[in-house]
């Protein structure tokens, strides 16, 4: 569900994603503007359009990628050396 907050004489419109994470927009000066937005994402939400947060990824995976992606750019002993401080 989505919330209409007014700070000063901005509206912002303030919900939640699938997995948690808070997204505050700010929409306009017109409160009857920031209804419409809120009722558009409330709609999205619904019928699935909101895309869903990426999956956490381990250090491990994310350390192997970026050293598969590094060894064209740098060299061997720095990789190495790199990898022992991970």
């Amino acid at each position: 569900m989505a919330t209409i907050r007014k700070r000063g004489k901005t509206c912002y419109v303030d919900y939640y994603e699938d997995g948690g994470k808070r997204v505050v927009k700010a929409v306009s000066k017109d409160k009857s503007a920031a209804e419409v937005v809120r009722k558009e994402i409330e709609i999205r939400k619904h019928l699935g359009e909101i895309p869903k947060p990426k999956a956490n990824i381990l250090i491990r995976n994310a350390a192997a990628k970026y050293y598969e992606a590094m060894g064209g750019v740098r060299r061997p002993k720095t990789i190495h050396s790199s990898k022992g401080r991970l």
